[in-house]
């Protein structure tokens, strides 16, 4: 499987088509739209997503993968990895988190006031808990979506659940794989996860690069982790000067092995999101190819226990990589 970097252009979609009208309520899998929402009367909030799955059924339970948008993002982020998920026979499952979406940005009136919604919605510290509880919110509904009376019947191998996120996601990614989080090192790790992607993650506790995760924090995490960043990866609202060592300090600092750092040379932050505007699906660019690439393979290896996979993950990607780039891995 080892061949995403060098693939053609399909002559029909993996995936199914979007209908963008489709009712914003509508059940996991119900055949009718490839978007919907799942609704949470206990929190009175919705968790809007949009799934990416193979044409093809299989006769088997495959695994699923979440993603988590940045901050101003939505269920729109990454297409490109959502794409390349379920073309390598995944559901990618990408979910939107109402407080820290796009709609900060879509109800802003111009710049500045679309800057200053983003920076108050990190400092509201029920915005970052509503992500987490949005997650396992969600794994509770696949379940649910996969039970003998559920539109996914069995088609999900809910053992085999990976997580991923960018930014802003890539904290939630990480909170949730066992980094404990605030003054009191409260967890949220979720035990249904099994593998994690971070994209542009962060050691830093706040927007600014002044205040560092202790390493004690990490201490729970005992999951494989990708962690992918670049050299221009700059904190969207710090202003501080920018270090890119910042963004790899959660790969330094976790104990735990199957461990996994790719730093890439030139990638901007916006490199990973794969999307014009928070929307629009972004040409492939080297980035994101390799992303997708790594991602498969890490995935492959964790989740699907693919030997070969691993093999590629640790003695093959690097042949993909520029000079320039960076990979490491224990």
């Amino acid at each position: 499987m080892f061949g995403l970097l060098k693939r053609k252009p399909k002559e029909e979609p993996v995936v199914v088509v979007v209908d963008d009208e489709a009712t914003p309520d509508a059940p996991l899998g119900d055949g009718r739209s490839d978007v919907g929402a799942f609704v949470d009367t206990e929190r009175g909030r919705s968790v809007p997503w949009r799934l990416y799955a193979p044409k093809k059924k299989s006769a088997d339970p495959i695994p699923l993968v979440i993603f988590s948008h940045g901050l101003g993002g939505s269920r729109d982020g990454a297409p490109y990895l959502g794409t390349a998920l379920a073309e390598a026979g995944y559901f990618g499952l990408f979910i939107q988190h109402q407080g820290s979406d796009i709609r900060l940005l879509e109800d802003a009136e111009g710049p500045e006031a679309a800057k200053s919604a983003l920076l108050e919605s990190t400092l509201d510290p029920a915005n970052f808990n509503d992500r987490l509880a949005d997650v396992g919110f969600v794994l509770d509904e696949i379940e649910r979506a996969n039970e003998a009376d559920g539109p996914y019947h069995g088609r999900i191998d809910v053992d085999r659940i990976g997580i991923a996120g960018h930014s802003y996601g890539a904290r939630t990614v990480l909170a949730l794989a066992g980094q404990s989080i605030g003054p009191f090192s409260a967890s949220f790790k979720d035990p249904r996860i099994r593998a994690a992607l971070a994209l542009s993650p962060t050691g830093a506790i706040g927007m600014n690069e002044d205040e560092i995760v202790p390493a004690d924090n990490y201490a729970e995490i005992d999951i494989p982790i990708l962690h992918v960043t670049g050299t221009e990866d700059r904190l969207p609202l710090s202003t501080a000067d920018f270090d890119p060592y910042i963004r790899t300090l959660p790969f330094q600092q976790i104990p735990a092995g199957d461990q996994y750092l790719i730093v890439l040379n030139g990638a901007e932050h916006e490199a990973f999101s794969g999307t014009v505007k928070g929307k629009e699906a972004a040409a492939d660019t080297r980035y994101t190819v390799i992303t997708a690439e790594a991602a498969l393979l890490f995935f492959d290896a964790y989740l699907k226990d693919d030997d070969d996979a691993y093999f590629n993950l640790r003695n093959r990607l690097a042949e993909h990589l520029d000079r320039e780039d960076y990979l490491e891995f224990r």
